[in-house]
């Protein structure tokens, strides 16, 4: 998510975010804390998910949901299919409580061929690239992450297994 913040804001896009505390991040202009969602989605024309998948986000964007976005706005997937309900949100593009969708994940994979996602013209589907790891991206993690090691120091970019990311 702030590696997306960053990038959108190279291109003069005015970024908000949400997370579960409403703690601040350099990469956004305001934080919302999930308390507050129907403040954070009211306003926005694009939202983006980069959601892990934890019984937490399961279901996050639901009917329920999708009705406090802007009936222009595009919702945009690169995150975990599993944060959406598909159901609720093809009858929200269906009956236009939001504008659109950009799907890159889905809740099974591939995307069945009779899921009425692919008939909506108001839908972009794509192939699970968004968010592809190259070697050089990762390779200079691993190699601090190594030299933290071998010198007993706490390695960077740990998994948090209670909170499942």
């Amino acid at each position: 998510g702030r590696k997306l913040a960053s990038t959108a804001r190279h291109f003069g896009i005015q970024v908000v975010g949400l997370n579960r505390s409403g703690r601040s991040c350099d990469e956004v202009e305001k934080v919302y804390g999930a308390d507050n969602l129907a403040g954070f989605l009211g306003s926005l024309d694009y939202v983006v998910l980069t959601l892990p998948a934890t019984a937490q986000t399961r279901n996050f964007i639901n009917a329920d949901v999708l009705k406090l976005m802007k009936p222009t706005a595009v919702l945009i997937n690169v995150g975990r299919g599993n944060s959406i309900n598909e159901a609720d949100l093809v009858c929200a593009l269906s009956d236009g409580v939001i504008g659109g969708a950009v799907l890159d994940v889905f809740e099974n994979e591939p995307l069945d061929r009779e899921s009425p996602l692919w008939q909506l013209s108001n839908v972009y589907i794509t192939p699970h690239t968004a968010a592809v790891s190259f070697p050089e991206d990762i390779t200079g993690i691993f190699i601090e992450n190594y030299k933290r090691f071998l010198r007993k120091e706490p390695l960077q970019h740990v998994v948090d297994f209670e909170l499942g990311y």
